[in-house]
């Protein structure tokens, strides 16, 4: 008496590269279809869980057809997900652009020379008596007590996120640095 094996009695998985319904396994405990393996054998052939290899064969299964409606929505959210990363890189400029003139001039007065942006905003971070020695100097230069916290807090943001920023980002914030420091 056995059974009919079709995908409605078959034991299924999410596919470990696309997160659709997979009923294929690609090693011991992961599954994937066939177009997926092949971007996850250009990553690196093993499976980082079970220390096996991915299978690249003929039978696994294929990826479902997408339909117009997924391909629009798709495209959708990547062009807000630019949207996103367009707004942060503009809104990271107008900061540096504001910040770096009058930080890059607080630097020279106390005989730094400012070459790298993340070290020299770190250095003001660390210690508690450089936070207040760079808001007297911006209080100085006729910033207000809001503005100076503002861009305190943003300062402390990067540094704290430099790490994980999105490259395009870094090197606007890197660019700016760079023309200021001239």
């Amino acid at each position: 008496m056995g059974l009919n094996c079709t995908k409605t009695c078959r034991e299924s998985g999410v596919c470990i590269w696309c997160l659709e319904e997979c009923y294929t396994k690609v090693c011991k405990c992961s599954y994937a279809h066939k177009e997926c393996s092949v971007s996850l054998c250009k990553q690196g052939c093993i499976c980082r869980i079970c220390n096996t290899r991915f299978r690249h064969s003929w039978f696994l299964q294929s990826l479902p057809k997408t339909t117009i409606e997924d391909e629009q929505i798709e495209l959708m959210l990547q062009a807000r997900s630019q949207n996103v990363v367009r707004k942060k890189r503009y809104a990271y400029r107008c900061w540096a652009n504001t910040f770096f003139p009058v930080f890059i001039l607080y630097l020279k007065r106390h005989n730094a020379r400012p070459r790298n942006m993340i070290i020299s905003l770190e250095t003001v971070t660390e210690d508690m008596s450089n936070q207040r020695s760079l808001a007297q100097f911006m209080m100085n230069q006729c910033w207000k007590q809001d503005e100076i916290d503002e861009h305190m807090n943003m300062v402390c943001t990067i540094v704290d996120t430099y790490n994980i920023m999105d490259l395009k980002i870094k090197k606007e914030l890197l660019k700016c640095f760079k023309k200021h420091c001239r």
